[in-house]
């Protein structure tokens, strides 16, 4: 058993410090995922890849997507077209750089 004394005090500070790191992160993440997948995205006429956006949702959620009708068609694939994957590969990437502790802005 590990017991743990000691004069624990909350400090506010340390609390908006911490929630402005984790803002930060989350931003730098979801802006990450945006420039790999813009990397990956398959290239006809370049529509694509300009329409691949971050946004914050809300507190502690960001959304990577496209502006076109058929981002997810090129991503998922169709009867009549094979999936080109770009969206999803790109999140893994990051996550492995993340994990690997390569600082955000690095990941390319």
């Amino acid at each position: 058993m590990i017991t743990v004394t000691g004069d624990f005090r909350f400090n506010p500070r340390a609390l908006t410090e911490l929630a402005e790191k984790t803002r930060a992160t989350e931003r730098g993440a979801a802006h990450a995922v945006k420039r790999v997948a813009k990397s990956m995205a398959p290239v006809d006429t370049g529509d694509l890849q300009t329409s691949i956006k971050a946004k914050r949702e809300a507190k502690n959620q960001w959304a990577v997507y496209t502006e076109t009708g058929y981002g997810g068609f090129v991503e998922l694939g169709t009867q009549y077209q094979r999936a080109q994957p770009y969206m999803v590969p790109a999140v893994q990437i990051v996550a492995y750089e993340i994990g690997k502790g390569t600082p955000l802005k690095d990941v390319k």
